[in-house]
């Protein structure tokens, strides 16, 4: 039996028998493995056994996929399943975490550079108005907007997000300071009746309809969660009065985000 068929056993042999995560992640370790066994293969570098790999074989074949034009997020998703299988095999490498490795995603800057106020003015259906002024001026997610009541989530001087709303399930309260964000809540009581959200009002269908072609028509994506302007114009006003420190704590608890969000960015930069 050849290394490569040595290897592919013994893979097999224990991701069979594994049981830990959804029938599609199974699946694609699986698959990862045989594609790592695969390109082991190709650049030569195959190991007598799975206890005979080494920090410089994973070195090698991460070279060896460079070289072949894989991109960084691949490399680094194949990876984390070959050091869950070595996990699962009791053989620790020191050295193949991503760091030692010199494997940094780069990063994918969705947002755009733009003026909120710019494209609010520019915006003329309401319903499109309201979802991207929630989120520009409030700091809200797109679900959030949608599913926004003001009889129960507006009160005189601040947004109750509450944990049925919000998107990470956790209350939280966003100030009202400013008549621009005054004006916003009156339009968005008016098109609601106040005891609806616009959810209720006009269907998810509906609504994501008119924001895709409002945003499309002054070609901004629909992908990209505008949330972070309010984080940014925030951040810049509360630093008039506090320190830069203080300022990040208001708006991290303002937006309820955490380290995995690509908010976080927008208040550490």
């Amino acid at each position: 039996m050849s290394r490569k068929q040595k290897l592919t056993q013994t893979m097999i042999q224990y991701l069979k028998q594994d049981n830990q995560g959804s029938l599609n992640t199974r699946q694609v370790r699986l698959f990862s493995m045989n594609r790592i066994i695969d390109d082991l293969f190709a650049a030569r570098i195959v190991p007598i056994t799975w206890y005979a790999l080494t920090t410089e074989h994973i070195k090698k074949l991460v070279s060896y996929w460079q070289n072949k034009g894989l991109k960084t997020a691949t490399i680094m998703n194949y990876l984390v399943c070959l050091r869950y299988f070595l996990k699962k095999i009791n053989h620790t490498i020191e050295g193949i975490d991503n760091q030692s490795l010199s494997l940094v995603k780069p990063r994918n800057n969705k947002r755009p550079e733009i003026h909120s106020d710019t494209i609010l003015h520019a915006i003329n259906e309401p319903i499109a108005y309201l979802l991207f002024a929630l989120q520009s001026k409030f700091g809200l997610t797109l679900l959030e907007s949608m599913f926004l009541v003001p009889a129960i989530h507006i009160h005189e001087n601040e947004l109750w997000i509450t944990r049925e709303i919000s998107t990470n399930r956790k209350d939280r309260l966003i100030p009202i300071i400013n008549e621009e964000q005054q004006l916003i809540i009156t339009k968005l009581v008016t098109l609601t009746e106040n005891k609806k959200s616009l959810h209720q009002q006009f269907g998810e269908h509906h609504l994501r309809l008119a924001y895709k072609f409002a945003l499309s028509a002054l070609k901004l994506s629909t992908q990209v969660s505008y949330r972070y302007l309010y984080a940014k114009s925030r951040f810049d006003h509360l630093c008039k009065n506090h320190s830069k420190s203080d300022a990040k704590k208001i708006v991290i608890t303002e937006t309820n985000i955490n380290k995995t969000s690509p908010l976080w960015n927008t208040v550490h930069e």
